[in-house]
């Protein structure tokens, strides 16, 4: 190695030599930077830690989009395995910024919707089913290292007295994620994960699902449409009143309003035992 290089430039180079996209433009500097050994060339020494950092960086997307990489794997070219060849242009796209891994993959669901596969033309039918299982399962690794306060209790929804109902805001615990798809991903996840099959790509089918953690586990919840129509309006800050005039205002179909009707106490109680909130606050108090 050159001692004339001072450390930084050392240190530069080898971390774009490393996080480069195209390894070749810098294989003919190695030499500059990297002496050989008796086993291994100068570019055979380094590749080992450029070969380490891809190998890590796979890993960890795998570890986060195990299901997504089960389903692609049916897809595999004969040549390469599209999940493969997905995190490769994931890591070109978004390298590493951050010793801690733990959010290196949180691009990846809009990386779906825009990612083009030359080897893999197939890929672009598939983008927003994969972008929405890629949400899906983002949002478990999300909800497990969310920083949540402690939950709302029964007791504090028992206590509200009748009046003061309309005017509740119930705040959203950080622990949760609610989401609207097209696919049935959350049934691909069960297959997957539960019954341990890797199933075909599901046609679309709406629907609506929770990713909330409870007693430090994950969990998943199937929302029907009304009470999505209760919920979204509060996560998005209304009050319950405020979320009820706007289902009466813009709802038409009558089994949901019916569905509202009959079964709004029995959501709220379902969705605090959840921990969806933290806390209700009041018009003129917090609770």
């Amino acid at each position: 190695m050159s001692t004339t290089r001072s450390l930084r430039d050392v240190q530069v180079w080898m971390v774009g030599a490393i996080t480069g996209k195209d390894a070749d433009a810098n294989a003919k500097d190695v030499e500059k930077y990297v002496t050989a050994s008796a086993r291994l060339s100068a570019a055979g020494r380094f590749d080992v830690y450029r070969s380490g950092y891809h190998a890590r960086l796979y890993e960890c997307l795998l570890d986060d989009y195990p299901v997504l990489a089960a389903i692609l794997s049916r897809l595999d070219s004969g040549e390469d395995d599209q999940f493969a060849a997905l995190c490769r242009a994931y890591v070109d796209r978004h390298p590493s910024a951050s010793p801690n891994l733990n959010g290196f993959g949180r691009h990846m669901p809009a990386f779906c919707r825009e990612v083009k596969l030359e080897r893999f033309p197939g890929f672009d039918a598939l983008r927003v089913f994969a972008s929405e299982l890629a949400a899906l399962e983002w949002a478990l690794v999300e909800v497990l290292h969310a920083e949540t306060a402690p939950p709302l209790e029964i007791a504090a929804l028992q206590a509200l007295p009748p009046e003061a109902w309309a005017g509740a805001r119930f705040i959203k615990s950080e622990g949760l994620r609610v989401f609207r798809f097209e696919y049935p991903v959350n049934a691909v996840f069960i297959a997957n994960r539960i019954d341990e099959i890797v199933p075909e790509v599901p046609a679309p089918s709406p629907n609506a699902i929770a990713v909330y953690r409870k007693d430090m586990l994950l969990w998943r919840m199937e929302l029907t449409p009304a009470m999505l129509g209760v919920l979204e309006p509060l996560l998005a800050g209304k009050s319950l009143g405020e979320a009820l005039a706007t289902i009466e205002a813009e709802v038409t179909d009558p089994e949901v309003l019916a569905q509202t009707g009959a079964n709004l106490m029995v959501w709220f109680r379902e969705w605090v035992d959840a921990g969806f909130f933290t806390r209700i606050e009041l018009a003129d108090a917090k609770a």
